[in-house]
C-alpha cells in the first residue's frame, strides 16, 4: 500500500470512529465535547404530549434508547407524505430505534385522527408514536429544541415544519439532523445510528 493510500485509510477510519457531534442549544451549531466542553447541547428537557392511543408521553419516554423525531400534520399534502414515507422505509433498517412524529396542527390532529392516519399508512405503532398535545408545548419543542420552524417570522401563530429528521441519543440530546428529501442523508442516518449505538 502506498503512503498516500495508507494516510487516506487512516483518515477515513478516524472519521468513522469519531463520536457524532452534539448540537448547541442556542443555534444548533454542531460541536464535539473535546473541543467545546462547556457548550450546552440541545436536549428534550420537558414534554407532555399524547399519542395516537391517547397515552401520555413525556421526556422520560426518550431516555435510555435512541429516537428519531420529526414534525408533520395529517392533512399535509405536500412534503409530509414524502417525509413520512421516508421514515417508514427506514423502519426495517434501524432496529429498536423509536420514532416520534409531532403534529404541528394539534387542534385537528386529535389522537383518534392520528390513529386513523397511522392505520391508513400501515405504520408499525410498536416502534412509532404520533404525538399531539397543547400547541404551545409542541411549538416550544419544535422551535426551541429542534429549530424546526421554517417560518419567516417564527413568532407568528403558524408553524412551517422542515423536512428534517432528528436523531436523539439515550440522554435525550440531539446528535444528528437529516433532510428526509435526500437519499444520501437517509443513508447517513442509518450509518450514524449504528455509530451512536456503539457509544458507551
Amino acid at each position: 500500500m502506498s503512503l498516500l493510500l495508507l494516510l487516506l485509510s487512516l483518515n477515513f477510519a478516524h472519521a468513522d470512529d469519531r463520536p457524532l457531534p452534539f448540537f448547541a442549544a442556542k443555534d444548533l451549531t454542531p460541536y464535539w465535547v473535546s473541543e467545546n466542553p462547556t457548550a450546552q447541547p440541545a436536549t428534550i428537557d420537558s414534554l407532555r404530549a399524547v399519542n395516537q392511543d391517547n397515552h401520555v408521553v413525556t421526556e422520560n419516554d426518550f431516555s435510555g434508547h435512541l429516537s428519531l423525531v420529526n414534525f408533520f400534520f395529517a392533512e399535509c399534502g405536500a412534503t409530509c407524505p414524502l417525509m413520512m414515507h421516508a421514515l417508514q422505509s427506514l423502519q426495517p433498517k434501524i432496529g429498536d430505534v423509536k420514532t416520534f412524529s409531532f403534529t404541528v396542527d394539534p387542534e385537528r390532529d386529535k389522537p383518534s385522527a392520528l390513529k386513523s392516519y397511522a392505520n391508513d399508512q400501515h405504520f408499525d405503532l410498536k416502534k412509532w408514536e404520533l404525538l399531539t398535545g397543547a400547541r404551545k408545548d409542541i411549538y416550544r419543542l419544535g422551535r426551541d429544541v429542534f429549530k424546526a420552524d421554517g417560518s419567516v417570522n417564527p413568532k407568528t401563530p403558524g408553524f412551517i415544519h422542515t423536512t428534517n429528521i432528528y436523531l436523539v441519543d439515550r440522554k435525550r440530546r440531539l446528535r444528528g439532523v437529516y433532510d428526509s428529501a435526500k437519499a444520501d442523508a437517509l443513508n447517513l442516518l442509518v450509518e450514524d445510528i449504528a455509530r451512536l449505538m456503539r457509544e458507551p
